[in-house]
């Protein structure tokens, strides 16, 4: 009976813990702020029983956007123009994935065993993946608590959305700051792969 119940709750319980109070970490955003010379600000529901924090920060001509409150894990998204149509989902690898396997999803491999053991990743172009995917991307991902991550370009418009969503146990800043770097250094390889303007 344990057995079962624990897939359960691993099947169904989220990866975002519930409800947190994040106001401890007011601080390690303001100092993230600083460091990346960005812009903070904290908003509550109208009864104030959940705030939320939100910082943007400039990367050349693309502003990344990270918002966290006590209901909703920590979100990374950057908007682009888009050279071309290209699509990528990195997601933890978890029942879904494996019954979508076993009903042939096809899945990209990096070769780096643990990665791909914890990830599945799709998209519409391998070649792009694996030039976007470099060794060091790669153990960024696996350093920063990373639950999925994905880019997106939509089919009607020229734009496209880079869009990341981390664990609930980001609370130091070195940790926030490598997120920071992991979003510049994926922005850096989708414009050096001429994939975004």
């Amino acid at each position: 009976m344990s057995e079962k119940r624990n897939i359960l709750k691993s099947t169904f319980v989220t990866q975002t813990q519930g409800y947190l109070d994040i106001s401890r970490r007011v601080e390690i955003w303001k100092s993230i702020c600083n460091t990346f010379n960005g812009k903070f600000d904290i908003s509550h529901t109208k009864s104030s029983d959940i705030q939320t924090l939100k910082l943007k920060i400039q990367h050349k001509q693309w502003e990344l956007k990270l918002t966290e409150s006590d209901a909703k894990p920590l979100k990374v998204e950057v908007v682009f123009n888009k050279l071309i149509d290209y699509n990528l989902t990195i997601s933890q690898e978890d029942i879904f994935e494996k019954i979508m396997k076993l009903f042939g999803a096809k899945e990209i491999e990096v070769r780096r065993q643990e990665f791909d053991n914890k990830y599945f990743i799709n998209s519409n172009s391998k070649n792009i993946t694996l030039m976007i995917l470099t060794p060091q991307l790669v153990d960024k991902i696996l350093n920063c608590s990373i639950y999925s991550l994905s880019y997106t370009s939509g089919s009607n418009d020229n734009l496209s959305n880079l869009v990341a969503v981390v664990h609930r146990n980001i609370d130091t800043e070195t940790a926030l700051a490598a997120i920071v770097n992991l979003f510049i250094e994926m922005i850096d390889n989708l414009k050096a792969n001429r994939i975004i303007e």
